[in-house]
């Protein structure tokens, strides 16, 4: 790849961008939420901003909020950059063995094959996204297996405030990476919804192990993936750029 790119991953709770180039990332990650109602000339200002004056020849996206895509795709042409989405104009190159393939969002196509990259010694890769759903992405070989959805740890934390009258907003930090029982609310709150995370990775991760034939590598990307890690032994790699090394990937070897 040798002209520069901004990379954007759209998502349900977030949009986030970063641009890259030859040498990598070229800038810090810029993060926006409410992207669900931006109007082309929105899209255009934040975009200008993700791109921190970098100059990118394009603009690599991959959304689950489909209302957006054709939004976007104006913003970037008001801006003069090319735009390419996956899988639509840069397909994944993995066998997706989904029942329905196309219900697989772009988000777990490009996780998977960032991963896949990045262990190529690996014979089986379980990916666990910790978005606005929990997902957990099976890989054998170049082959996307399935997988699971979860509800998310952010989603469930709100749940739990909004549909209770006593509880608070749960604000997912740890005193302690050891479990403990004479807590207080917020850390009962926060070692539930966190040491329960690391439990259903745990737990999830043998389970589809044992389904795919043997011992799987167990890789977490999302925004709340560190914090997980750090009392889920399983999770043996937090991966915060999955999305972006995997759409700047798909770009470098279009064409081929």
């Amino acid at each position: 790849m040798e002209e520069k790119i901004l990379v954007l991953d759209v998502g349900n709770t977030q949009a986030k961008a970063r641009p890259v180039g030859p040498g990598g990332f070229l800038g810090p990650e810029e993060r926006v939420s409410g992207h669900k109602a931006y109007d082309a000339e929105a899209w255009t200002e934040w975009l200008v901003r993700a791109a921190a004056g970098s100059g990118p020849a394009a603009l690599v996206f991959a959304s689950v909020v489909p209302p957006a895509d054709s939004v976007i795709r104006e913003a970037a042409a008001r801006l003069g950059w090319a735009v390419l989405a996956v899988p639509e104009d840069l397909p994944v190159p993995m066998e997706n063995r989904y029942l329905k393939p196309w219900e697989v969002g772009a988000d777990r196509l490009v996780g998977s094959y960032a991963a896949r990259l990045r262990f190529p010694a690996e014979e089986r890769l379980i990916v666990v996204d910790f978005g606005t759903a929990t997902t957990f992405d099976c890989i054998r070989g170049d082959a996307l297996l399935g997988g699971l959805i979860c509800p998310g740890l952010l989603s469930s934390a709100r749940s739990l405030h909004v549909e209770t009258a006593k509880l608070p907003l749960p604000t997912l930090e740890l005193s302690s990476d050891h479990l403990r029982i004479d807590v207080g609310t917020m850390e009962s709150l926060n070692q539930g919804l966190l040491f329960g995370a690391a439990a259903q990775v745990e737990g999830l991760a043998a389970r589809l192990s044992e389904v795919m034939g043997g011992p799987a590598f167990v890789a977490a990307t999302g925004g709340l993936a560190p914090s997980v890690a750090r009392v889920c032994p399983a999770i043996r790699a937090v991966l915060p750029d999955l999305m972006f090394e995997g759409l700047a990937a798909l770009y470098r070897r279009r064409g081929k």
